[in-house]
């Protein structure tokens, strides 16, 4: 979603005999266009990745193949009688294939990938992080490598309106097959990618599932899980153009267990991290905040205790409003969730977002726009097929 409110939403729809991509466009003035059908695969289609600039130009991303995972991305321009172009191979380097794709736009619709590339079908080790990208109505440019470890897993992208890039991922460190350690690396426009870096301080524990946001001026925070003890617990690192990457620190709300993890950040360079938290057997939905000078705070609970939850993903916008969604157990299937985060009010009461009881919902995500308006989108099933569905949120003036 743009800061205009336009959005662009792609998803996987499987029938009996293939998986198919599509996507579909939002506006706030003329509501849902048509759904639009991109590829088919007898095998599968994992994704898709979307990202969309001011203009609404937009790109999708995503894994497909019969035999091995290759990469295909498509583009979206408004110029062109609001009309996706072509769907198109992804480069990559001879004899290789690539999987788990993120995707990013600037402002201008310069959009920057990265993927896991793999070279074996069986081993992990030879998997390692890279990247590609284009300009506005451009095409795909050289694949470039970013990590130069093993086992590369899990990245996750995050760019701001000038282009600038950071990217997080984890990584088999050579000496120890059992763990993963996060690494980082960032990308300014014009310079290529930077040698990665360790983020990760306590490198006998396991990393986990990172994701990173970036402000305005640069400025970046990344959180993940890292188990200690067989428990996981939530870590942040802020980086700055000044010190580059600081000391990480957990900021979950211990001693229980804490995955999952998203942050966000708005315009100021203010930081918000959401995440799940276990209470004896059940999980509920916590939140914390980063000020650029006062640290982070004290971890909040946003979810009510009615039913265990999970899922949890939010968006920010620029001026810091925060609309938070997850899933949540109910006696008749899963539920879909949501709160709000006001600047200088803070969070409001957990509200029930979804179709109606007695169905079961999933794989929910959430964007926002310049204004605080948001979408969300989900599968819900009940009984039969899932749908689609999809809620809008505007900002009470």
């Amino acid at each position: 979603m743009n800061e205009h409110g336009t959005a662009i939403i792609g998803w996987a729809q499987n029938t009996y005999e293939d998986t198919q991509l599509w996507t579909t466009s939002y506006t706030l003035s003329t509501g849902w266009g048509e759904a639009v059908l991109h590829a088919v695969d007898t095998a599968f289609l994992h994704g898709p990745q979307v990202a969309i600039d001011d203009d609404g130009f937009g790109a999708a991303i995503w894994a497909t193949s019969s035999t091995m995972p290759v990469l295909r991305g498509v583009q979206h321009d408004p110029e062109a009688g609001g009309g996706w172009g072509p769907a198109e191979l992804v480069p990559l380097p001879e004899d290789s294939w690539g999987s788990q794709p993120a995707v990013a736009m600037g402002a201008d619709g310069s959009t920057l990938a990265v993927w896991v590339q793999s070279v074996d079908e069986v081993s992990l080790i030879d998997d390692e992080l890279w990247s590609n990208g284009f300009t506005p109505r451009g095409t795909w440019g050289t694949p470039v490598s970013i990590g130069f470890g093993s086992g590369a897993s899990s990245p996750a992208l995050a760019t701001n309106r000038s282009g600038t890039a950071v990217a997080v991922w984890t990584e088999i460190p050579a000496d120890d097959v059992e763990l993963r350690h996060v690494w980082s690396a960032r990308s300014e426009p014009g310079s290529g990618w930077t040698t990665p870096e360790l983020i990760q301080a306590v490198v006998t524990d396991p990393g986990l599932n990172p994701k990173v946001a970036i402000d305005s001026r640069g400025g970046a925070t990344a959180v993940w899980g890292q188990r200690s003890v067989g428990v996981d617990h939530v870590w942040a690192a802020r980086f700055t153009g000044s010190a580059g990457w600081g000391a990480p620190e957990t900021i979950d709300a211990a001693p229980t267990e804490a995955s999952l993890p998203w942050v966000g950040m708005d315009g100021d360079g203010g930081s918000v991290v959401i995440w799940l938290q276990r209470d004896f057997d059940s999980y509920t939905i916590w939140s914390t905040r980063d000020g650029i000078d006062s640290g982070w705070g004290a971890p909040e609970q946003i979810s009510d205790e009615i039913g265990s939850v999970n899922e949890p993903t939010a968006a920010i916008g620029a001026e810091g409003d925060v609309v938070a969604v997850w899933t949540q157990s109910a006696p008749a299937g899963n539920e879909l969730w949501s709160n709000r985060y006001v600047p200088g009010i803070g969070w409001g009461d957990p509200e029930f977002i979804d179709v109606g009881p007695a169905s079961v919902s999933e794989d929910p995500d959430v964007a926002i726009d310049g204004n605080g308006n948001a979408i969300v989108v989900w599968a819900n099933t009940d009984g039969g097929a899932a749908n689609l569905w999809a809620n809008i949120s505007r900002k009470s003036l």
